[in-house]
């Protein structure tokens, strides 16, 4: 039995444009190949977009680190429904397509799971960022992307709107406030800095 591990450009070793954080690619596949191996089971890591693949020469195929989806999203779904018109596919593309948006959340809040309070931005603006924190009555907030799973937007979110907070209340939070600004401003330029000198790093 063979089954493919669905990878991605930027997990895959050997990759041109592989991630300095693939080695967690690397070690999911060191310990996936002797447990599998011992059940007769051959897995091997494949990048989810080689067109040169024939899926059907594979018994099953595991969404592993196609860590580049989000950017290709419609792509990767389509992709996802080919596989599985050639194989069995963990997990089905059609849960993937509505697990792949977090509003699958409000289908979720819908049925009776408790979130915690948030607000659903199509498109975000400096107006909206400080907004939000009147209207969810809270100083401190977490903003994420719908689409995606890296860190990297979800970081430069908060500090960005950390940092409209600080200068729109800069007279009342006085001195704490613009200490908290050049701690963020410092912050913000690590992580660029960072991104921009370790390959694989999305900015």
């Amino acid at each position: 039995m063979k089954i493919a591990y669905l990878s991605s450009q930027v997990t895959q070793p050997g990759s041109p444009i592989r991630r300095s954080d693939a080695f967690e690619h690397d070690y999911m596949m060191r310990a996936l190949r002797p447990e599998f191996s011992e059940r007769g089971i051959d897995i091997v890591d494949i990048c989810w977009d080689d067109s040169s693949v024939d899926w059907s020469h594979h018994d099953a195929a595991l969404i592993g680190t196609t860590w580049d989806y989000w950017d290709r999203q419609d792509e990767f779904l389509t992709t996802l429904e080919t596989i599985e018109a050639q194989t069995r596919l963990f997990n089905p593309a059609a849960l993937v397509r509505w697990n792949s948006d977090k509003v699958y959340l409000k289908d979720l809040a819908a049925r009776g799971a408790d979130l915690i309070p948030t607000l659903w931005i199509d498109e975000m603006t400096d107006d909206q960022y400080r907004s939000t924190f009147d209207a969810l009555g809270e100083t401190k907030l977490v903003f994420k992307r719908q689409v995606g799973a890296g860190a990297s937007g979800a970081i430069f979110g908060v500090i960005g709107a950390l940092a409209a907070h600080f200068v729109t209340n800069r007279k009342v939070l006085g001195t704490m406030g613009r200490q908290n600004l050049t701690g963020l401003l410092v912050l913000a330029g690590i992580n660029l800095l960072f991104g921009f000198s370790v390959s694989g790093i999305d900015n």
